[in-house]
């Protein structure tokens, strides 16, 4: 009995040894099973880092909208204090448009992936932001769709600089709609007229749809050799702008004045036309011109001697009456007549003492001198002569021989040239008036018209009460004007622009001009001032219109639909590409477009040339001068007019955003990838241990029966 319970002893001893070490075993494993469930934990909390970290707003919904995780910045961009209220809103109430949510999840469960897509949310608060949102689908082992993973940028801001552009641009084109002055925009190849203002519509009597389908040679009276003509004298004059004839719907006849410039509309260069209306003032014209052809044969015919000198007092214009008075002949003049051969030798030197006062501005008014004629009669007369002057610089004198035995007649005929010119200065369309010792002293009914006052209220006052305390140069205006009415009254004439005031207080522009006058009472300064209010504005709007166009950050190309040949380029394209203006016209648009043949192009393009779609948007690579590339998305349309045909293109320069939606994407396709086979290798690995702690807690408790059964028969043994 000993013998046997010894060997079952030694037996349950054995296996008891070989239990421990199995245990021992077993805790090695599940020490190594727990050091890899913390390294698998460890790389769950670096995904939830970046998860929380991201700056866009991540989300996972169910499909049917419950939220089940999102980091920081989805909570922040829609204005919530944490998870937890959001966990309690179904995601479907955060759209404004709840029908997008559901649409949306239909093209997951084809596309798998959705991106860029513009959608409205409503925050905490119920106000709106604009977001650009990137689905994607996690579908299960069934390939069932279950749940969605968003990412969100919030472009609230960028919707609202958009559409403060929509409403700037809409309020320019107001400003063209609405002014009062006639404005037409015209495509200067075909003479088409592209757009007219309400003013232009009342004026010409016509339609919108009826002018904007006619071109300008059809208002236009003047015949193209007829405007050539014009566009030379205005250039000989000096002048910007064109005068013609428009004809209205009613067949009247309008004498307009022009203003002319180039704006550019999408890149198209267009003349944008002001148009005044100057029928009245052309009949004033005739009757002034008509005026000095009457005055210039009155001058021929005078009683009285005329004359004109050069700067060396060479004899330019006599009149018959000179040289009856002298007995020269007008062969005489031609040949080579000097001014001084008139004068008796002993009044030569004070002849030459007035003309070199009166070429630097002097003048000490009419003085009697001895004269002779061309047989050597002497004779007294009295030269009364003004200096010629021409952009500052002395040309001559003008003036009147008096004899003096006919000083009556001579004074009555003076008094009726001055009646003349008088009758000019009333009717001028200027305001004209006379300034002495910087008091206004005389004026026009043009001034009283410009001013908005009456006449006691500019006469024996000074020119600073009409001017702003500063000019737009900065300086005082009472200075200012102080200097340049003390350099016309030297002999300069003076010519500027000026901001005068209404009575009322209203600035208005003008052109100012300056001149010395001397009348028989004293030296005056005569003014002649043109409001340019208008113009100035006019002149502002197109400069800032033009540059808008011209400094867009966007690619902007003009380019033939046959030959495929750039017409036009702006600045951005230019700096984009790295090529000048003059190689880009040499190039065609396949030149920066790698991925295209002329065959794919044309099919690209051909929906746009037959009329079945109005523009074209689609991605493509640009080819820079240096060889590189980069991604753009190209807007493309087709304008036809009646003499060309072009393509206009937009292009938008995406590479970085190309590049960013490459890196997200496969971002996350690699954590997704990564998080998947973690967490199958935990559920492995999680089965395993189960399955050993199974094992192990089967061979504890055998091991616990055994240790009770051998101090079971250790205590018998015992007793025995």
């Amino acid at each position: 009995m000993n013998l046997f319970e010894n060997s079952r002893k030694k037996k349950l001893t054995e296996e008891i040894r070989k239990l421990e070490a199995e245990k021992a075993m077993l805790a090695k494993e599940n020490q190594e099973l727990k050091a890899t469930v913390d390294s698998i934990e460890q790389s769950r909390n670096n995904y939830l880092n970046f998860f929380q970290k991201n700056i866009s707003g991540v989300y996972r919904t169910s499909l049917d909208g419950q939220l089940l995780d999102c980091n920081d910045a989805f909570i922040k961009m829609l204005a919530y204090e944490n998870i937890d209220e959001l966990k309690g809103i179904v995601n479907t109430k955060l759209y404004q448009n709840k029908e997008l949510r559901l649409q949306l999840i239909q093209k997951l469960e084809t596309e798998q992936t959705l991106v860029n897509i513009e959608i409205d949310l409503i925050q905490k608060d119920g106000s709106i932001i604009h977001c650009i949102e990137n689905l994607v689908g996690i579908f299960d082992e069934d390939s069932q769709l279950h749940q969605i993973q968003g990412y969100l940028l919030n472009r609230t801001e960028e919707r609202k600089t958009l559409n403060k552009l929509s409403e700037s641009e809409q309020r320019y084109r107001q400003m063209f709609e609405s002014n009062q002055a006639i404005k037409l925009i015209i495509d200067p190849e075909s003479g088409k007229i592209i757009e007219a203002n309400n003013a232009a519509l009342k004026f010409y009597g016509y339609s919108k749809k009826l002018i904007t389908s006619m071109f300008i040679s059809e208002i236009n009276q003047a015949s193209d050799e007829e405007i050539q003509e014009e566009m030379a004298r205005a250039k000989e004059e000096n002048r910007n702008h064109f005068y013609f004839k428009h004809k209205t719907s009613t067949n009247e006849i309008k004498n307009v004045e022009v203003y002319s410039g180039p704006i550019y509309l999408n890149n198209q260069p267009l003349l944008y036309s002001i148009i005044h209306d100057i029928s009245n003032r052309s009949q004033i014209e005739q009757a002034l011109q008509e005026s000095d052809e009457r005055y210039e044969e009155l001058v021929k015919m005078l009683p009285e001697a005329v004359f004109e000198t050069d700067s060396h007092l060479n004899i330019t214009f006599v009149n018959e009456r000179t040289l009856e008075m002298t007995n020269y002949t007008t062969d005489d003049v031609k040949l080579g007549l000097n001014g001084i051969n008139l004068i008796a030798p002993e009044d030569r030197t004070k002849a030459l003492r007035f003309f070199s006062d009166r070429s630097n501005g002097i003048d000490k008014g009419p003085t009697e001198y001895q004269a002779v004629k061309k047989d050597g009669t002497p004779f007294r007369i009295v030269i009364n002569a003004s200096s010629i002057f021409k952009d500052d610089v002395f040309c001559g004198l003008r003036g009147i021989i008096i004899d003096v035995t006919e000083r009556k007649l001579n004074e009555a005929k003076r008094i009726e040239s001055e009646e003349k010119y008088r009758s000019l200065y009333t009717s001028a369309n200027d305001a004209i008036f006379l300034m002495q010792d910087g008091i206004f002293k005389s004026c026009n009914p043009k001034t009283l018209e410009i001013y908005q006052c009456k006449k006691s209220d500019i006469l024996e006052h000074s020119p600073a009460e009409f001017s702003p305390e500063f000019q737009p140069c900065g300086n005082l205006s009472s200075e200012l004007s102080k200097e340049k009415i003390s350099l016309a009254i030297n002999g300069e004439p003076q010519f500027f622009e000026w901001v005068h005031l209404h009575k009322n207080g209203t600035p208005f522009n003008a052109e100012v001009s300056l001149n010395r006058l001397v009348l028989r009472n004293g030296v005056y300064v005569q003014a002649i001032v043109r409001e340019i209010t208008t113009r100035k504005k006019n002149e502002e709007k197109i400069k800032r219109f033009s540059t808008i166009l011209e400094d867009s950050l966007n690619e902007i190309y003009l380019f033939e639909p046959d030959t495929l040949f750039f017409k036009q380029a702006n600045h951005a394209a230019q700096i984009n590409l790295g090529y000048t203006n003059d190689e880009l016209l040499k190039m065609c648009a396949l030149d920066i477009k790698p991925l295209f043949t002329r065959t794919s192009f044309n099919e690209l393009i051909m929906p746009l040339i037959n009329g079945s779609k109005n523009k074209i948007v689609f991605e493509t690579l640009h080819r820079r001068k240096d060889q590189t590339e980069y991604e753009v998305e190209v807007h493309l349309q087709y304008f036809k007019y009646q003499h060309e045909s072009l393509f206009a293109a937009i292009a938008l320069d995406i590479s970085e955003r190309k590049s960013a939606e490459k890196n997200l994407k496969e971002h996350q396709s690699h954590l997704e990838e990564l998080v998947k086979e973690r967490t199958s290798k935990i559920e492995n690995q999680y089965k395993e241990l189960q399955r050993y702690n199974g094992i192990f807690e089967g061979r504890e408790f055998r091991i616990k029966e055994l240790r009770d059964k051998v101090k079971e028969l250790e205590d018998r043994l015992k007793k025995n």
